[in-house]
């Protein structure tokens, strides 16, 4: 039996499932009721957070010759000037060249690791690392926030059509969404 969402989809390894499922959490309007929680505390967790901005987050992005996992980008001007270059590392070692090349072209870059110890220590110096286990703390701390929806969207989505979300803890809704590597 699968122990979380990853592994019941039998994508353990594979890069663009995860960039895709992160992409989705980081989705304000994506159907999962955590609003924008999830994209907030990435952006706290590299230090380029700001309330009361838009952003838009693209996986698979390009821009002369370099191919980005994800893109996080702002409307308005701020921190994130061309956009934030998520680099996610999920089976392959990283080494800080590829993040050169993107810091280079003017995105600030996070890597994204399942471990830290997956990337090599000039990686770790140079760029802030996000690990996966942040991801799901984020995700099991954020609160469900209640959304209007249409009947025909209710009967489409996983998430009670009874409208009790708001409040709700999504660690108690979703206890194990993500892996514990780690820990």
């Amino acid at each position: 039996m699968p122990r979380n969402l990853i592994s019941a989809f039998a994508r353990g390894n594979q890069e663009l499932f995860h960039s895709a499922f992160l992409a989705w959490l980081l989705g304000k309007s994506s159907p999962h009721a955590l609003g924008g929680a999830v994209l907030e505390g990435l952006l706290s967790l590299v230090g380029l957070y700001l309330p009361n901005q838009s952003y838009t987050i693209q996986t698979e992005a390009c821009d002369r010759g370099c191919r980005f996992d994800i893109l996080i980008q702002s409307a308005e001007s701020g921190p994130l000037k061309k956009g934030l270059v998520i680099e996610n590392k999920t089976k392959s070692l990283g080494q800080h060249l590829q993040l050169d090349r993107y810091r280079d072209q003017g995105y600030q870059v996070a890597a994204l690791a399942l471990l830290p110890q997956t990337l090599d220590a000039s990686t770790r110096a140079r760029y802030p690392v996000i690990e996966y286990r942040q991801i799901r703390d984020l995700v099991s701390s954020a609160r469900l926030h209640r959304t209007p929806r249409s009947p025909a969207a209710a009967r489409k989505t996983v998430m009670p059509a009874s409208g009790e979300l708001a409040g709700v803890s999504a660690a108690k809704l979703v206890p194990s969404l993500i892996p514990s590597y780690g820990r």
